[in-house]
């Protein structure tokens, strides 16, 4: 039978309990949501936070306050042993992981918001929201549990979150809608409406760059993001300096993520080339003992 919340908060709760395991795995859910925005914020400087956005970011802060006190009643496991003790669990907890979700759920941008009023400082408030990407921690530890497919996640994860920062960190070094600055693109193109289409275009710049794609690309005849290099040099060198930083990471990625592809398979060969011995001996050994034939079916059916 199911038990009031409170009833379930108030006790420990088994690590492998569904209610627990459900309410990781949407909490999972709302960390992949802030990796997406908060990049997305600060990179994009003219982007305005609508409503239900802002409405989100502060039920998240709540749910994720929960989730630190949750973590204070879950048991854990330890060398293949459920640990339920909660004097453990609290020592376990705040020598582990405490300090990286406190600092990933305080509200640090609301906190510096609430004491400056001018534009700059408000755009400045956004930086105190990279703390809460530590979040993504979470979805380690998620993923953890699976261990069979935990570093292959863990590279897919570790990709797709390099090409959207770094497709971020292209709007945020082109800066294309900064009417001080010669390149600005115009008031069409850095309308809110046009945020997504830029940051598509980002992303494939990002993209190319981790693929080793020549940074000639960004500069020729993209659509939006586009840098007058005359007369500009300093704009030309970090451009080029960022470009050979992305093709470098994303080199080191790229055979990171081909090397966990190939253990993966070779494990999962290595496993279904043992499987099949395995069959084979028990099939070799009924017939040398002549079980009968309906018995050898209920056997293999077993495997």
């Amino acid at each position: 039978s199911k038990k009031p919340f409170i009833q379930w908060v108030l006790t420990i709760i088994h690590p492998y309990d569904r209610s627990r395991r459900m309410f990781d795995m949407t909490t999972v859910i709302w960390v992949l949501l802030l990796v997406f925005f908060i990049p997305l914020e600060i990179g994009f400087d003219w982007y305005e936070t609508v409503t239900w956005q802002k409405v989100l970011f502060t039920a998240l802060d709540i749910w994720f306050a929960l989730d630190i006190m949750l973590n204070f009643r879950t048991g854990y496991i330890n060398h293949g042993t459920v640990v339920m003790g909660p004097k453990k669990i609290a020592s376990n907890y705040l020598s582990t992981w405490f300090l990286v979700d406190l600092l990933g759920t305080l509200p640090f941008e609301l906190m510096i918001s609430a004491q400056v009023s001018s534009r700059k400082s408000l755009k400045l408030a956004k930086y105190f929201k990279i703390p809460k990407l530590l979040r993504i921690s979470r979805v380690m530890k998620y993923v953890r549990n699976h261990q069979y497919v935990y570093d292959f996640s863990k590279v897919l994860i570790l990709i797709f979150t390099s090409m959207h920062i770094g497709a971020c960190a292209w709007v945020m070094l082109l800066d294309p809608c900064n009417e001080e600055k010669s390149n600005y693109a115009g008031a069409d193109v850095c309308a809110q409406s046009n945020v997504y289409h830029i940051y598509a275009e980002a992303l494939h710049i990002s993209a190319s760059m981790m693929l080793g794609v020549s940074n000639l690309h960004i500069i020729g005849k993209s659509g939006m993001l586009n840098l007058d290099f005359e007369g500009r040099h300093e704009d030309n060198t970090k451009v080029f300096l960022i470009s050979t930083l992305f093709m470098m990471i994303g080199l080191f990625l790229i055979a990171l993520l081909i090397s966990e592809a190939n253990v993966y398979v070779m494990g999962k060969m290595q496993g279904s080339a043992a499987f099949q011995r395995k069959t084979d001996r028990v099939n070799h050994e009924m017939e040398y003992y002549g079980v009968p034939d309906d018995l050898q079916r209920q056997v293999r059916a077993f495997y």
